[in-house]
């Protein structure tokens, strides 16, 4: 399979168009590279500790929530179903972005994009109990944010995917689990930070459910 030259990982990161198929590479649907040149190289600081605090936080554990969590997202219900339908079949969905319905059988691996993936991939990634945040930002620094933001967020490489997105209003982000949306202008990290904490690895879909846990990308 052909790939781009040149280093394109982040962080270590196999580059994810090592997993796509063929079709989807044709697309152009390339990895952004993080910002890795923001940082400048340079070899982060060691903190230092007090000895006298010996002390660590003990981690919050994941729940994988079972249904949509009030205040955190709009429910789509009843979903669009499932169904795989042959790769480069245009599938028309009831919200913008969607949220469920058919789709391709090849999903997106994680990771931000530079192009618009297609809906009929993203929403098979949904199905799996990932999070699509998918934008419409003219603002490059907002955008170089949003970018940052979702490096930091908990296995992004494993539950997220970011994405242009031009069928929302310029300005916007629109954020999706399966059958639950939010759609907002502007950069809000609060709350992309909360619904994806929420909805990573979630358990929405008759999959995941069964499964009785997301499966990460």
């Amino acid at each position: 399979m052909g790939k781009p030259t040149g280093k394109h990982t982040v962080s270590g990161r196999r580059p994810p168009w090592e997993f796509l198929p063929p079709a989807i590479l044709s697309m152009g649907l390339l990895p952004l590279v993080l910002l890795a040149a923001a940082c400048g190289g340079s070899t982060p600081a060691t903190p230092t500790t007090n000895p006298s605090s010996t002390r660590t936080a003990t981690p919050i554990p994941h729940i994988s929530v079972l249904a949509a969590v009030p205040g955190i997202g709009t429910p789509v219900l009843p979903d669009e179903g499932a169904n795989h339908v042959e790769e480069g079949t245009r599938v028309s969905y009831a919200t913008t972005p969607p949220t469920s319905g058919s789709h391709w059988p090849a999903w997106a691996p994680c990771g931000a994009y530079s192009n618009q993936v297609p809906d009929e991939v993203i929403v098979h990634n949904l199905e799996h109990g990932n999070v699509v945040i998918s934008h419409n930002l003219t603002d490059p620094d907002e955008l170089s944010r949003l970018v940052q933001l979702t490096d930091s967020l908990v296995d992004f490489d494993k539950w997220g995917v970011l994405r242009p997105y031009s069928d929302i209003d310029k300005g916007f982000v629109g954020m999706s689990a399966w059958t639950v949306v939010d759609l907002f202008q502007g950069m809000d990290v609060e709350r992309i930070r909360r619904f994806y904490d929420t909805y990573r690895d979630n358990q929405l879909s008759n999959e995941t459910a069964q499964l009785e846990g997301g499966i990460p990308c």
